[in-house]
C-alpha cells in the first residue's frame, strides 16, 4: 500500500506542520527547530527542520514507515534549492511534472532545482529506515 502525504507550504516550519496535519499528530518547537513525531500506525522516528535567518534551511529525516510513502512538496512558491544526501537508506525524488525518478542510495547526493513553481516528490518504501538530510537554500532570498 502507498500513501501520499501533501506538503503545501514553506518555510520549513511550515512543512512540519503541514506533515504533522498530514499525520494526524502534533509537532514541537525548541529554539526555532521544528520536530514531528512519526504516529505509530505510521512507523518510528521522526522529521526536524529549522530555518536559519539567511535562507538556508535544513530539514533531517530519520524514520521508516510501515507502507510505501510519497511525500508531494507542491507548495505555489519557487522552491529551494535541495542538497538531499542520504546516510542511511534509499528515497526516491522526482518532480512533480515529470516521471523521471532518481533513487538516491546511502551515502550518495543528489542536487535538486525545480523549475518555476514544480513540486517535490520524495518516495520512501516501507521497511526501509532513511536518515536523510536536506539542505534547502531559499531562491528568493
Amino acid at each position: 500500500m502507498t500513501h501520499d502525504i501533501e506538503v503545501s507550504s514553506l518555510p520549513l516550519k511550515d512543512v512540519i506542520m503541514d506533515l504533522s496535519k498530514a499525520l494526524n499528530t502534533t509537532y514541537e518547537e525548541k529554539c526555532t527547530e521544528y520536530s514531528v513525531a512519526i504516529p505509530k500506525k505510521w512507523g518510528t522516528g521522526e522529521i526536524r527542520g529549522i530555518n536559519f535567518n539567511n535562507g538556508l534551511g535544513i530539514i533531517i529525516y530519520d524514520c521508516e514507515f510501515i507502507d510505501d510513502l510519497t511525500i508531494k512538496f507542491t507548495a505555489n512558491k519557487i522552491h529551494p534549492v535541495k542538497y538531499i544526501y542520504s546516510a542511511q537508506g534509499s528515497v526516491t525524488h522526482s518532480f512533480a511534472r515529470t516521471n523521471v525518478e532518481h533513487l538516491i542510495k546511502t551515502h550518495k547526493c543528489a542536487i535538486v532545482a525545480a523549475e518555476k513553481n514544480n513540486g517535490h516528490l520524495l518516495h520512501c518504501e516501507s521497511g526501509d529506515r532513511i536518515k536523510l538530510v536536506s539542505l534547502e537554500i531559499d531562491r528568493e532570498k
